[in-house]
Formats: C-alpha cells, sequence, structure tokens
C-alpha cells in the first residue's frame, strides 16, 4: 500500500521550508513517521495511537519485508533483524533527536518487534528482555522541563541471537547517569526526581515505611518541587509492583531487595542532615540532628558515630602524622551530597549487573551468538531555562551523534558517488567539528580547561570561565562559537549544531571532581552487610560505572523483611546525646 510522501527523499523541491511542511502535514493526520531514504524521522504524538498492535507486528515481517509499507518504527527493526539474518552481521540502530522526541518509546518499540521476530521462546527471556527496560526507567528516568518522564542516563541494548534468529541473550552498557538529580534539581520549575524514590512511598505498607524511618514524603528536601509527582499514587503504586515483579525475575532476592531499599531510604535521610558552627569554638561543625545520621548508619550498617564523624571532618597526613581537620560548611554538605550521589550511582549499577548476568550469563562465549543487534539510546540535546554540567555532557555527546551522521551519511555517501563518477548536486551542510575540536583541542580546550581548574583546591567556577576567556580571546578560530556575559554571571554560552545554550556554571567543578571524602569511603566499606561493603568497594569499568565489573559482588545477610531487627538496633543509640567535637578532639 502506497503511502505518498512518506519518503522526503523523493521530494520534487528538497528546502528546509518543504521537510518541514511534508512532515507537519502527515503529523496532522496522525502519520508521525517519515521516511529520509533508510532514516526514519518520528514526531512525537503526545497520545496513544492504534499502531502497535499484533496485526501491525505481523505487517512488518522480515521474511516479506515490503517497501511500499507506510513508514514504522517496526519497519526500522525488521530491516535490522532481517539483514542480521540473511548476512549474519552485527547491526546497530541509533535513536536520537532532542529531549521529550520519544526516542525511549521508540527503542521500547523496536524491542517488542525483535521480540515477535524471534522463534518461539521456550522460556520467559523474552519478557524479561522486555521488562528491563521499564524497569531501567524507573530507576533512570525522571520528570524534567520538557519531558515526563526524560532518560536522565544513556544506554547501549545488544541483543544476541542463534543462527536461527532466535536472541540467547540481552546486555545493557549504562552512561552517564544523571546522579547529581539526586540531590538537586530545577525545582522552581517542577522538575522531579528519580520516579523510583515516588514508586517506593506509593508501593510499601506502612509498617515497611516505618522500618525505613521514613516519614511522609514532603518532609524530604530532594522530592521538593514535586509535589504533582507524590499525587500520582496509582500510578507510581503499579509502577513499583512491577519492578518488584521484574527484580524477581532478573534474580534479586529478598535480601537484594532489602539492601536496595535500605540504601534508597538512606539516601533520603542522609539528604536531610544540616550541618551548625558550635557554639564553643569557631570554625567547628556540628550535625543539627543527628537522629537522621543514626537512622542512614543503621540501614547501612555501619558506626554512627563514625559515620557522622566523617561528614563533618577529614583526615589529611602532615609530617607523617594523621591530623583531623574540620570541614566547613561547603565542604560538609558537599560531602553529603557527594555520598547520597554515590550511593544510588553504586545502586543504578548494581541492577544492571544483575540485569546482564540474568539476561546473557554467558556473553563471553562467543559461540552462543552468531550476531548482535545493538540500540543506542541516548538523552537528546537540551537546552533548558537552566543549563550546568549535565547538559553539556549530554550536548557533547550528541554533537559526536550529529558528527558520526554527517560522515556516514553525507560524507561518505558523495565518495561513493564519486568513485562511481554517478553525476550528483553537492549537498552543503553544518559541519560541527569546529565545536568537537573547541571541547576537546589540547590544553586550552573547554574539557582540557575544566580538568586542570579542578585539579586545584582553591579552583573555583569564576576562574574556570576566565580561563577560557584568556584560551579563546578574540581574534581566536574559536571565539565566534563562544559567548561569554559581562558583569558577575558566571557562565558561558555555545553555539551547538542545534542552536545556541547557556551554560550555568555554578557547582561545575563540584561536578567535575565527583570525589567522594576516602573519610565517608571507608566508612561505607566498612559496612557489616558484605553487599553494602563491596558496592563501595569495586572499582568503576570503562562505562564510568560499576556495572560491567569482574567482581564478584557478595549477596547480603540480611534476613526477609525489609526492617526486621533494624529497630532494636537503633535503640542502643547512637549519635544521640553524643558530642561529635569531643570525639574528635578524643580522636
Amino acid at each position: 500500500m502506497e503511502d505518498p510522501g512518506s519518503d522526503l527523499s523523493q521530494l520534487d523541491k528538497l528546502t528546509e521550508e518543504s521537510i518541514l511542511e511534508a512532515v507537519k502535514n502527515r503529523y496532522q493526520e496522525d502519520k508521525i513517521y517519515t521516511n529520509v531514504g533508510d532514516i526514519l524521522i518520528a514526531v512525537n504524538p503526545f497520545k496513544e495511537l492504534q499502531i502497535y498492535d499484533k496485526k501491525n507486528h505481523e505487517k512488518y515481517g522480515w521474511k516479506d519485508f515490503r517497501t511500499d509499507l507506510p513508514p514504522h518504527v517496526f519497519h526500522v527493526a525488521a530491516r535490522a533483524y532481517g539483514r542480521m539474518r540473511q548476512k549474519q552481521s552485527n547491526q546497530i540502530i541509533l535513536v536520537c533527536g532532542e529531549s521529550g522526541a520519544g526516542k525511549t518509546e521508540s527503542a521500547k518499540y523496536m524491542v517488542q518487534h525483535f521480540m515477535q521476530m524471534c522463534p518461539e521462546d521456550s522460556g520467559d527471556l523474552h519478557d524479561r528482555i522486555i521488562r528491563v527496560n521499564p524497569l531501567l526507567e524507573s530507576f533512570g528516568n525522571a520528570k524534567t522541563v520538557m519531558n515526563d518522564n526524560s532518560s536522565r542516563f544513556a544506554k547501549f541494548l545488544e541483543l544476541s541471537f542463534r543462527n536461527d534468529g532466535q536472541v540467547t541473550g540481552a546486555s545493557i552498557r549504562d552512561y552517564m547517569l544523571e546522579k547529581c538529580r539526586v540531590v538537586g534539581r530545577n525545582e522552581d520549575c517542577g522538575e522531579g526526581n528519580f520516579h523510583i524514590f515516588y514508586g517506593m512511598f506509593a508501593g510499601l505498607s506502612q509498617q515497611e515505611k516505618q522500618d525505613l524511618f521514613l516519614l511522609k514524603p514532603e518532609s524530604y528536601g530532594i522530592l521538593k518541587g514535586s509535589i504533582e509527582r507524590l499525587k500520582m499514587t496509582k500510578h507510581y503504586e503499579n509502577q513499583y509492583k512491577e519492578n518488584m515483579e521484574t527484580l524477581k525475575k532478573i534474580g534479586m532476592t529478598e535480601a537484594d531487595k532489602k539492601v536496595m531499599h535500605c540504601m534508597l531510604a538512606a539516601i533520603l535521610h542522609l539528604s536531610q542532615i544540616e550541618f551548625r558552627e558550635t557554639e564553643y569554638t569557631s570554625g567547628e561543625l556540628d550535625i543539627a540532628d543527628k537522629k537522621l545520621v543514626d537512622h542512614a548508619a543503621t540501614l547501612l550498617e555501619v558506626s554512627s558515630e563514625a559515620l557522622g564523624v566523617a561528614l563533618i571532618s577529614s583526615t589529611t597526613i602532615m609530617a607523617g602524622e594523621e591530623i583531623i581537620v574540620y570541614k566547613s560548611l561547603d565542604q560538609a554538605k558537599d560531602g553529603r551530597d557527594a555520598l547520597a550521589k554515590h550511593m544510588y550511582e553504586r545502586v543504578f549499577g548494581w541492577i544492571v549487573k544483575k540485569i546482564n548476568t540474568n539476561l546473557h550469563p554467558h556473553k563471553s562465549r562467543s559461540q552462543t551468538k552468531v550476531a548482535e543487534i545493538g540500540i543506542l539510546d541516548i538523552a537528546g540535546f537540551e537546552n533548558l531555562q537552566t543549563n550546568s554540567f549535565e547538559q553539556m555532557c549530554i550536548n557533547m555527546v550528541n554533537e559526536r551523534l550529529q558528527y558520526f551522521m554527517n560522515n556516514v551519511v553525507l560524507i561518505q555517501e558523495r565518495k561513493i558517488y564519486e568513485s562511481e563518477e554517478i553525476p550528483f548536486e553537492n549537498v552543503d551542510f553544518k559541519d560541527n567539528m569546529n565545536i568537537i575540536q573547541m571541547f576537546e583541542i589540547s590544553k586550552i580546550g573547554i574539557w582540557p580547561s575544566l580538568d586542570e581548574e579542578s585539579k586545584f583546591q582553591q579552583g573555583t567556577d569564576s576562574k574556570f570561565v576566565e580561563r577560557l576567556k584568556k584560551n579563546f580571546p578574540k581574534g581566536h578560530a574559536y571565539n565566534p562559537l563562544l559567548t561569554f556575559a559581562r558583569g558577575d554571571r558566571i557562565g558561558f554560552g555555545v553555539k551547538h549544531f542545534a542552536g545556541a545554550v547557556w551554560y550555568n556554571c555554578e557547582k561545575f567543578l563540584e561536578k567535575n571532581r565527583d570525589t567522594l571524602n576516602k573519610d565517608i569511603e571507608d566508612v561505607m566499606k566498612s559496612s557489616k552487610d558484605d553487599c553494602i561493603a563491596d558496592l563501595f568497594s569495586v572499582r568503576k569499568g570503562d562505562t564510568g560505572t560499576i556495572s560491567n565489573t569482574q567482581y564478584n559482588i557478595r549477596a547480603s545477610r540480611k534476613v526477609p523483611g525489609l526492617g526486621v531487627s533494624i529497630r532494636a538496633k537503633t535503640d542502643q543509640g547512637g549519635l544521640q546525646g553524643m558530642d561529635l567535637g569531643r570525639t574528635l578532639k578524643e580522636k
């Protein structure tokens, strides 16, 4: 069945205006997919469309692949699967676009179609593969200004197949988790934290919440500004139940789930800790509500005293002697936030590791697969009301993807035409390599400059911006790509391929350093729970997470039930009534 106007490469007049007009006209008819040769353009309909049912799964099959069918995301999956079966070669699908464009949903629909095209599954592997995407959304997605379910991490999903087309397993590589969202978001715009926090409050029983020392969700600062999220009780309750069932299916024991809940609850308690200067000695800090430290320490099975001391002080070696120094108020807050962020990052990486172990336990054995299909689902280009370090990272990844597309789709095609002496009209396109070079050029680029300033203890965000001004003065080749504000505004603008973005550089150095105080890290490694101790002991892999570590994380010895014996341990006392300053002096 022909679909007029479904392929933009066939337009009589190919201009930006004609392309936009064609896509707009199709969108108004609920035709959200449009081809450009082998590339599929998808426009988010922001409503349910009945085009992903069994009938469409059957229509877009790989055996009788038809080019006259209307454009569809199933068509992309079928073409990749067909090539994989016929050539027994690896295939890759890039899913890219602006934040809120529908990338995550497109990736999920393609996975569903792959499972439909596979021969009948003798077990439940197909179901487990489909289930892990919603699970990762709960832990890695959040509401932003542009999208209610925005991916705050990037993932590369690899599906492995036998020569008969049956899927033998799946594995996920995760990148760039926006862990700073745990402790800071654009609250004024109603941005939310990761979905799992709301799911806990909606899905746990009252007794389970009490066992985790949880109060009403409105009590926690890291959920502030997203009250409407807290009102979606039924939605999050259903999501939470599905998550717990999926965790069970991927091999998480009840003890594992208890560790996960304890760590998430500990993050909530830690985020509430406030510091104050003592009344007795200037410069010395104390913790305002030591009960919060007790709760977190009990859940993490570490010493309350050791955790409290590590939060307000640090140990340094001078002239071979160990000296304990009080932190400044800002340093204590940064240390508290760093612990919450690193704790969440390790929970996330642990879950991805569990997924990979369950879905592809024999991935290292090459004989178990013939070919693979990879799907890259990465955060889209972002230009929000406030753009920080994480937006700059996301946008630079998209610059790289744009360059890759330019190189593959345009430059390589042009070379083929030239080699075969086929006449063609030269296509003028925007080459963005100069933007990439400005970020990466040795010593003076934006990344090297940020790394260099981050090395200095006295380095500041404003000094980093001043460094960029010196490195790219007027007359420099890359200066036209940058904008610097007058006055006290700490930041700079970049003219990206997709538009100009202003970056607020406050806390750039802190986010780039991404360091956890050694004293706090040592406290976490000392946990009496083997699993928690291991999560803070393993080294990160090449993707920057612990998900692909070869280290075998030991199982927790926690007994079933979220809060068994917790209350008894707390009653033994902790920091309540303890003078941390005196404790430090004794040390």
